[in-house]
């Protein structure tokens, strides 16, 4: 049961990702990159994919980015998953994987409040 959660996490947070490299267009045009991903039986830890707008990458290794804030906040029961980052030629953003026990709604709850 724990690793089948684990490959719906994984699948979700990298079709957020993916989603995310591809949706952004500076002239105003839509932009669509399309991608033929293959499953297994074991998910991958590590994944990188270039996009027209710059490179996405996806580690489920259990660390965070390097020089990550160790006082972000995290609601109750939560574990790091591993870290990502999005980057173009002029930014880019490092991305903390989290997995909670705690409901959505009360990890929503947790960082929706004052």
């Amino acid at each position: 049961m724990m690793r089948r959660k684990w490959m719906a996490v994984g699948a979700v947070t990298v079709s957020a990702v993916l989603a995310v490299g591809a949706c952004s267009s500076d002239d105003g045009d839509a932009t669509t990159t399309t991608e033929k991903v293959t499953t297994t039986s074991e998910a991958p830890k590590d994944l990188s994919v270039s996009t027209p707008e710059g490179e996405v990458s996806l580690s489920l290794d259990g660390k965070l980015p390097s020089d990550w804030p160790e006082d972000f906040p995290t609601p109750d029961r939560t574990e790091v998953a591993g870290s990502g980052a999005l980057a173009g030629t002029d930014s880019g953003v490092m991305v903390g994987v989290y997995t909670t026990k705690e409901s959505g709604q009360d990890a929503f709850d947790f960082y929706a409040k004052d």
